[in-house]
């Protein structure tokens, strides 16, 4: 799925659930007509339209955006969207009072995608760093609307005729050269790499490019001879246990850990992975912001809380006979931020 794609089904869903718009299929519009917003990727609007005449309940409250409903908010909707698409994401939200201007003139360093919620704001926005010279776009964008910039596009944007409520996701896109970056990092310790460059090589214009050329297919050789599946996994292990933690609701959890007993309903909390494997004789299990270390035994208990969004500690009695035993794992999956005991739950967290 290309990535203007998926963030665009991901506002759509976001719009949706916050004012419950009645969205129809998305159109790229650029300077001059409207064509299929799968056709071009690299589009500079894509308009998610709601139906004529309908008022959305989404204002502004002292400075801050009200809530209507706080789902486009949760952190786990970001999480959500990083693990479908693989890369890193942030949401901002920013308020503008009427007539008033954010941001200078700049360009971000990543791809940004702009949900307008409340207001109007124009922007104008110059060529993409992939994109042919052109005069800058000047846009009003509504509620409703989204915008695409792509990395390294240079905006600026002012609201209009009354307070301008936006959200912006930045999309932190991983490259083949992160990763083959840490692949060559991998391949360091070779001595030949960790030879000194002899002294007065600046001068040496007829025989440093033949001894460059040599470590060249040196490294070439130790990459090509590389296993890419080690490779691709310690990549993905690793985006799959640094996320930012899901951290609403932790410390409440951990006030209601002494009232977990066997029976106690749990669930998975919301946006939260567990992907139990096990390597080297221990079970890891990566939980999206970090990895667990277990004994091997725990995989059997570990694999039935992976496979369900609700459970209790009596549900691994099959795999984990011992009370006791039972109860420690799943005190430990709370306090690591994979489960939340339903009774302790905060009023808007059910």
């Amino acid at each position: 799925m290309q990535l203007a794609d998926a963030v665009g089904q991901a506002c759509r869903s976001w719009l949706q659930d916050v004012r419950g718009l009645d969205l129809v299929n998305p159109i790229v519009a650029d300077r001059t007509h409207a064509i299929p917003a799968r056709s071009r990727a690299d589009a500079i609007r894509v308009h998610f339209l709601s139906a004529p005449g309908r008022e959305h309940d989404f204002g502004i409250a002292r400075g801050h955006f009200r809530r209507v409903d706080d789902a486009i908010f949760r952190e786990a909707r970001v999480r959500e969207l990083e693990l479908e698409l693989g890369h890193a994401c942030q949401v901002n939200a920013y308020v503008t009072p009427a007539g008033s201007r954010g941001l200078a003139l700049h360009a971000d360093p990543h791809d940004v995608f702009v949900l307008q919620t409340i207001g109007r704001k124009r922007w104008k926005i110059h060529a993409a760093p992939a994109e042919a010279a052109r005069d800058p776009i000047d846009a009003t964008v509504e509620s409703g609307d989204c915008l695409y910039l792509p990395k390294g596009t240079t905006h600026a944007a002012q609201a209009q005729d009354s307070i301008s409520g936006h959200l912006t996701v930045g999309v932190h896109v991983r490259t083949w050269g992160d990763v083959l970056d840490r692949a060559w990092r991998g391949l360091e310790h070779d001595a030949s790499f960790a030879e000194p460059i002899e002294a007065g090589w600046v001068e040496r214009r007829d025989t440093f490019p033949r001894e460059l050329a040599e470590r060249l297919a040196t490294a070439a050789a130790a990459l090509r001879a590389s296993d890419p599946v080690p490779l691709a996994d310690a990549e993905r292990d690793r985006f799959l246990s640094t996320r930012t933690q899901l951290a609403r609701g932790v410390l409440l959890n951990q006030l209601a850990m002494d009232e977990i007993v066997d029976v106690t309903p749990l669930r998975r909390r919301e946006g939260a992975m567990c992907e139990p494997r096990v390597e080297g004789g221990r079970l890891r299990v990566l939980l999206g912001d970090r990895r667990l270390e277990m004994p091997t035994y725990l995989e059997g208990a570990i694999r039935v809380v992976a496979d369900r969004s609700r459970l209790r500690a009596a549900d691994l009695a099959g795999s984990l006979p011992d009370l006791a035993s039972r109860l420690v794992l799943i005190k430990r999956l709370v306090r690591e931020g994979l489960l939340v005991p339903e009774p302790s739950l905060p009023r808007d967290e059910h």
